[in-house]
C-alpha cells in the first residue's frame, strides 16, 4: 500500500510538472512574439527613438534614430546620450545631465521645439523636433526615457525658401499679380 501511495505521488507530481513544462513553453513563445511584435513596432516608427536606461545610457535606437544620428546601433549600446546625440538650441548647447535629471529624476517630460539642432556623427546638424519622456516599469519607477525625435530640416529650408521668395515679390518694382483658377486675384505686391 505505502509503495502504490508513493507511486501515485510520483505520478501526480509528474504529471504536474510535465504540464507546468507545458505551460511555461506556451509562455515563452507567448512572450517572444509579444517581444518581437513590440521590436518590430518601434523599428517600423517614422520618428527616430532613443531609449536611454536610469544612467543614460543608450539602451535601444530604431533604424530613423540611427540615420539622424549617424550612429548605428552596436556603436551606440551602452554610450552616454550626450556622446551619441548633442542637441543644440539657438541659445546653446542642451545641458544633457540635466535634461536626464528633469526626466529619470523628476519625472518631467522634455519637449524640442523647431529652435532645437542635433549635431550627429558626420558633424552635420539637422533641426528636429521632438519630446522626451520618462519610461516607468510595472510599480511607477522610473528606469529610464524614450526620446522622439523628428528630422524638420526640410520644413526649415523650404518656409525660409518661401520668405526669401515673398520678399522679393514684395519688393519687387514690377507689379506682381497672383490670381486663382477662377481668375480672382490672391495677390498684388
Amino acid at each position: 500500500v505505502y509503495t502504490r501511495v508513493v507511486l501515485v505521488g510520483i505520478t501526480v507530481l509528474s504529471t504536474l510538472l510535465v504540464f507546468r513544462l507545458i505551460a511555461v513553453g506556451r509562455l515563452d513563445r507567448a512572450l517572444q512574439r509579444s517581444s518581437k511584435w513590440f521590436s518590430t513596432t518601434l523599428k517600423s516608427v517614422g520618428a527616430a527613438l532613443i531609449a536611454v536606461d536610469k544612467n543614460g545610457h543608450v539602451i535601444f535606437m530604431n533604424p530613423m534614430a540611427q540615420t539622424l544620428t549617424g550612429w548605428r546601433l552596436k556603436h551606440a549600446i551602452g554610450r552616454s546620450l550626450a556622446n551619441v546625440c548633442r542637441l543644440i538650441q539657438d541659445s546653446g548647447n542642451w545641458d544633457c545631465k540635466q535634461m536626464l535629471h528633469q526626466l529619470i529624476e523628476e519625472g518631467i517630460p522634455v519637449q524640442f521645439h523647431d529652435n532645437t539642432r542635433l549635431q550627429n556623427a558626420d558633424g552635420s546638424e539637422p533641426w528636429i523636433t521632438g519630446n522626451a519622456t520618462p519610461i516607468m516599469d510595472a510599480d511607477g519607477e522610473i528606469i529610464g526615457s524614450v526620446f522622439a525625435l523628428h528630422d524638420v530640416t526640410a520644413a526649415k529650408q523650404a518656409e525660409a525658401t518661401r520668405v526669401r521668395l515673398a520678399t522679393v515679390v514684395d519688393q519687387a518694382d514690377d507689379a506682381i499679380l497672383i490670381a486663382n483658377t477662377a481668375g480672382i486675384i490672391d495677390y498684388i505686391n
